[in-house]
């Protein structure tokens, strides 16, 4: 379904100025310093295990309830990862019944809901603060896992280890002023305690990259854990979508996606990077979009046939003042109508 699409999507990569943007360094060296050639391309030895029917394509329209009960249980989420970085803090061991509360959660909604889950991450209020950018990165993978069929209890373990994987930020054990990796604090806070080895794999290896040009050990290609390099590319995704202080600006989902596309087989897994786009969509439901006519509206709804297609509800006239009554648009039935490009989260 993918293939059907490319010839809009993925421009070729020289066109893109991803050598004087910020956040291509973020992204492919996060803090490495070394000269490991980032550029070099890097092809998977053995094929993945995916199963689309799994859970089956959900693409409905979330409720107004459905949509302010995912949005209440993302903040019980991310309540009580708080709660487990305060205790972390205190030295104390983590509290595993509250963390697979909150991993599962979190999994159940992406199951039941995907759609409503997406839109709550999309427009998660943003900042640097650690809470936010762990939760919509675990809620993008978990997409992504969906999707390609993992298991109920791989996505738990996935969602933990991301949710956890920047726990040197708030440790009070790692300074920028000194030679300690940051994923090396991580890991040292989560097996003092006693998280489980599978979340701690997650951690130590998802600044890694698929063509060994990642941080901290440098593993190349299939000996990066599975779950581990989908936690690089979700991280990726959110740091495009919501950029770290002064990591370049703020990019669209699909300038998102397009960053990284121009990373498979470097950065990241190809096929990986492929399902991670299919499953989060080029436009996904809530994205603003400018139309050819001039107007401006958001994507309520996608065509798993036709993704360039999508319903949109108009907002605003070609003049960029709002609409008093918004109307809704099928573009697979407007001739000559199409989507310019994309616009940036109102909360990036």
């Amino acid at each position: 379904a993918l293939k059907a699409v490319c010839q809009y999507v993925y421009i070729d990569s020289q066109k893109s100025n991803f050598e004087n943007d910020a956040l291509r360094q973020q992204i492919l060296n996060s803090g490495s310093g070394d000269k490991r050639d980032a550029s070099r391309i890097r092809k998977s030895t053995r094929p993945l295990n995916i199963d689309h029917e799994y859970y089956g394509y959900n693409n409905n329209i979330p409720s107004a309830d459905q949509y302010q009960r995912t949005k209440e249980d993302l903040q019980r989420v991310s309540d009580s990862i708080k709660s487990i970085y305060s205790e972390l803090r205190a030295g104390t061991e983590i509290d595993e019944k509250r963390l697979n509360q909150a991993s599962a959660i979190l999994t159940d909604a992406i199951v039941k809901m995907p759609t409503a889950a997406f839109w709550t991450a999309l427009l998660q209020e943003h900042d640097d603060r650690v809470y936010n950018h762990g939760l919509r990165a675990a809620t993008w993978a978990l997409l992504c896992g969906r999707h390609i069929g993992l298991e109920v209890l791989q996505l738990k373990r996935l969602a933990q280890g991301i949710l956890l994987k920047d726990v040197y930020r708030l440790s009070g054990k790692f300074s920028t002023q000194t030679q300690t990796d940051p994923v090396l604090t991580s890991v040292s806070l989560l097996r003092e305690s006693n998280a489980h080895p599978k979340v701690i794999a997650i951690v130590k290896y998802h600044r890694e990259r698929f063509n060994g040009s990642g941080k901290p050990f440098g593993l190349l290609g299939e000996k990066i854990p599975f779950l581990a390099r989908i936690a690089s590319i979700a991280t990726a995704y959110d740091l495009a979508l919501h950029p770290i202080k002064s990591q370049g600006s703020a990019k669209s989902p699909s300038q998102a996606a397009k960053v990284l596309y121009n990373q498979k087989g470097k950065a990241f897994q190809e096929e990986l990077v492929v399902e991670f786009i299919e499953a989060i969509g080029l436009y996904p439901l809530g994205t603003r979009v400018a139309l050819s006519s001039g107007e401006t509206g958001i994507v309520i709804k996608n065509n798993p046939n036709r993704r360039l297609k999508p319903e949109i509800m108009i907002v605003k006239d070609a003049n960029g003042s709002d609409l008093d009554e918004p109307r809704t648009i099928n573009l697979s039935n407007e001739e000559g109508l199409s989507i310019t490009s994309d616009l940036p989260s109102i909360n990036s």
